[in-house]
């Protein structure tokens, strides 16, 4: 059995378990109004992970991400007030999403600083600016036009789920069916050997961190059209989610490993725990505290991969 589909069975028997503890905890759980709440958030979400993944099939990670979204959320906000046309507010946002995730990546490439540690680093920049550029002050009042984006839908089911279902259908093709796609496990799973074979390691990576921020700012359109404002807190934290539904969904957090089905389940279970969270009136103040703990279970179910010689390597080895 290959470890992908390995990572697909544990994922649905956290599922599984998970079900039954909702059918015996709260059968009430079980309403369409509940389900569609849980896919509207899961869009934003899953859109953000399957860029994380390509981070992580590489042997790197992200995690300022969360400051990346609230950046160009602030970005849509200021168009959309402007009354720019949403296309033209879509390409600039993914656009600059796409260049801060190319800050990150030169920055742990060609810096040769630890990924985790430069991208922390980042994420106070990007924080820092954004509150000097708003002066954190809240941006409301935004065009129906914009709004209708997260808003609106389609035969009931909300434009930002088709978004989503486009991105992972796409993403899915991509990873699975070209040379480009697999470039990003090679390189994750050696990236000597992937530099020894004609791949542009340096490049993979790079092209991995500015995909991961395309989607982000991709995401931010869907986020500030949905909750129709940009507060001064918006993302602080968001980076646990995204990287939880990529972890929880069975990437490697060592490269070479990831699916994009498993990354679409492990995005839908953050959001169903959230969701359930909220109905059995927990305070949104554990929610944190259960991804965390939801992390560690995952990296634990999947830690066996790691025992068949696959060393631990966060920067993606050689250029």
């Amino acid at each position: 059995m290959n470890k992908n589909r390995r990572s697909l069975i544990a994922l649905l028997a956290y599922y599984a378990v998970i079900v039954v503890l909702m059918v015996v905890v709260a059968p009430g759980f079980f309403t369409a109004s509940n389900f569609n709440s849980i896919f509207r958030s899961t869009a934003t979400t899953l859109v953000a992970s399957l860029g994380m993944m390509l981070i992580l099939l590489v042997g790197d990670i992200d995690v300022s991400v969360g400051s990346i979204l609230a950046m160009c959320c602030v970005v849509c906000g200021k168009l959309a007030l402007m009354e720019v046309p949403l296309g033209a507010i879509v390409i600039v946002s993914m656009c600059v999403g796409a260049f801060m995730g190319l800050l990150n990546s030169l920055v742990v490439i060609f810096l040769h600083i630890d990924a985790i540690v430069a991208t922390l680093g980042m994420l106070n920049i990007y924080r820092g600016v954004r509150i000097v550029w708003t002066g954190g002050v809240w941006l409301t009042g935004f065009p129906e036009k914009f709004l209708a984006l997260g808003q609106g839908s389609l035969l009931n089911i909300s434009y930002t789920i088709y978004i989503a279902a486009a991105v992972t259908i796409i993403m899915f093709f991509v990873t699975r069916h070209t040379t480009f796609g697999r470039n990003f496990y090679a390189v994750g799973s050696n990236a000597r050997a992937a530099h020894l074979s004609g791949i542009n390691v340096r490049w993979t990576r790079i092209s991995a961190f500015v995909i991961c921020g395309m989607l982000v700012g991709l995401t931010a359109v869907m986020y500030t059209s949905r909750f129709g404002s940009v507060q001064y807190n918006t993302g602080n934290g968001w980076e646990m989610t995204v990287i939880s539904a990529a972890v929880v969904g069975g990437t490697s957090t060592v490269g070479g490993e990831g699916d994009v089905v498993s990354v679409a389940l492990g995005a839908i279970l953050i959001s169903a725990l959230t969701t359930l969270l909220v109905f059995l009136g927990v305070d949104s103040l554990w929610e944190e505290a259960v991804q965390g703990i939801i992390i560690l279970l995952s990296v634990c179910t999947y830690s066996v991969k790691m025992s068949s010689g696959k060393k631990p390597r966060l920067n993606g080895g050689t250029a």
